[in-house]
């Protein structure tokens, strides 16, 4: 419309070229304005011979002749922007020779009265014409408010997924101090993190866990305060309520808090506006601190001087607190969560942990293994992973994989844990109890041999034998000596945890039927 109102005009007209009694008209028109006591409370200027502006805190309403419309459209210039963003109305007196009604309402046309209308005329066309502009602005401000509140509702619901989806606390924190700016429109923020769980606040600390700014980079490093009412971060950790600051350097006064100056001066910032909320449990209890800086009236610039705080920064609005509230008390949840989710990731750990020692203390022969599976287990995925072609191009593995993997791996002789002890470290072919059997087998075939050659000898010597005939048999004695323990040995090396020799299996096999006699004197295998 501001381009119409610019070129769409007939021929020149100025106040020259009026008629005298036109200008008269208007003169007398004017004081009858400001006469009239219904429009105390309206401004009433003559802004050009041929035109009256009736003006409110908002609003402005131009009344000309229709001579005016007709031929000298360009005196309206000056209110084109406000034409066209429904802060001013047109009042034409008088018919305007234009057919086009319509397209005057579009440009702006509130009313069209006579060349002569009356008092209560002008009265109520102007009241008209002001209620016309208040209606169109409350219903831009609805419209504006609600543009808003969809677009934050969206940023809040977008904010709240990646709140919920996010387990490393390092990288919530990341993005809640992001999207709490965001949402804000500030420059830079911080964020405390409550350190220590006794029940008395004031001997809890605040640990500077993390902050982000716009304008300037800078080295910093986390520390540590303690909570109390001297820091603004620790007043709101104490009280557990949202503290909004116009400009630090102006406190009000008896302020519990302060405000130390030494870092702005040091990476030559200037910090002004400041907004702080606490990050609550489920419980209530307060776990963390946003502490949010220099809300700006344009994102886009940086901060960079003193000048520059007092152009760009406003001090955080309501709204500002209130979405700063909602999103503090998701934030708050989410970082509770991350917390929990954490300490049962460190429980699963040191019982993976635990369970392992468990497994190497009860086979201490193994010792080391369960580890080095792991180890080789993971490096195989990731080699896998680095695959880009064939039957393993599209295998990928994601963090929470490769955990179960490694704890998969490190767990995979966990079934130790219920193995009876003998035969967990059973370190040989036979149990220790199954050799000693054999060996007692053994001993008593030997002792049997013995007796047998003992009554063999008795006997010789009650017939009255030869010393040749007794000394035979000392020498048959020594020689199944020799065999048995011969075998006893075989049987002894062959439970060594070593492959067999060539042979051995026969040598086994041909032991195995070898007999003895028992005490019941029954033929007995020296193996089973």
């Amino acid at each position: 419309m501001t381009a119409e109102l610019a070129t769409s005009r007939g021929p020149e007209l100025d106040e020259t070229q009026s008629q005298p009694a036109e200008l008269a008209f208007l003169d007398r028109l004017l004081e009858r304005l400001r006469s009239e006591p219904r429009l105390a409370s309206r401004s009433i200027v003559r802004p050009h011979p041929l035109l009256l502006a009736v003006r409110s805190e908002s609003s402005t309403l131009v009344i000309a002749p229709a001579a005016v419309w007709d031929g000298a459209r360009h005196l309206l210039r000056p209110f084109t922007a406000k034409l066209a963003d429904g802060q001013a109305a047109l009042l034409l007196l008088g018919r305007p020779r234009d057919p086009d009604l319509g397209g005057a309402v579009a440009r702006g046309l509130a009313s069209l009265l006579g060349d002569q209308p009356s008092d209560d005329e002008l009265f109520v066309a102007i009241t008209a014409a002001f209620e016309l502009l208040e209606a169109r602005s409350r219903a831009e401000s609805r419209g504006r408010w609600l543009s808003r509140y969809r677009y934050e509702l969206g940023e809040l619901i977008e904010i709240s997924k990646a709140l919920s989806t996010e387990r490393e606390i390092d990288k919530l924190l990341d993005l809640i101090l992001e999207k709490s700016r965001f949402i804000t429109g500030a420059d830079a923020g911080s964020l405390y993190v409550v350190e220590g769980d006794d029940p008395d606040p004031l001997r809890r600390t605040l640990r500077f866990k993390l902050t982000q700014n716009d304008s300037v980079e800078f080295d910093w490093r986390e520390f540590s305060v303690p909570v109390s009412s001297r820091s603004m971060s620790g007043y709101v950790a104490l009280h557990k309520c949202p503290l909004n600051i116009a400009d630090v350097y102006d406190l009000p006064p008896r302020s519990p808090f302060g405000f130390d100056p030494s870092f702005d001066a040091k990476i030559g910032y200037r910090t002004k506006s400041m907004l702080c909320a606490p990050l609550l449990s489920r419980a209530g209890d307060v776990i963390g601190v946003i502490q949010l800086i220099n809300k700006k009236r344009e994102v886009e610039r940086r901060i960079q001087s003193a000048t520059d705080a007092e152009d760009i920064v406003v001090p955080f609005d309501e709204r500002s607190e209130e979405l700063l509230m909602t999103l503090a008390s998701q934030a708050g949840i989410a970082l509770e969560n991350a917390i929990l989710y954490a300490e049962i990731n460190r429980m699963l750990e040191g019982f993976v942990r635990a369970s392992v020692e468990a497994i190497e203390q009860r086979d201490p022969t193994t010792s080391g293994h369960s580890r080095r599976v792991a180890d080789l287990t993971v490096g195989l995925a990731r080699a896998v992973e680095r695959v880009d072609h064939g039957t393993f191009g599209e295998v990928t593995w994601s963090k929470d994989d490769l955990r179960e993997l490694e704890y998969a791996s490190l767990l995979h002789d966990f079934g130790k844990i219920g193995v009876r002890e003998e035969v967990l470290v059973k370190a040989k072919k036979l149990f220790s109890h199954q050799l000693e059997t054999i060996r007692l087998r053994f001993d008593l075939a030997l002792r049997t041999v013995e007796a047998d050659v003992l009554r063999r000898k008795i006997h010789i010597i009650e017939r009255g034998g030869k010393k040749d005939d007794l000394a035979a048999l000392d020498e048959e004695l020594a020689q199944r000596h020799a065999e048995i323990e011969s075998a006893f040995q075989a049987i002894a090396a062959a439970n060594e945890p070593t492959v067999l020799r060539g042979g051995d299996f026969a040598r086994i096999e041909a032991i195995a039927r070898e007999t003895y006699t028992s005490i019941s004197g029954d033929a007995q295998p020296f193996l089973t």
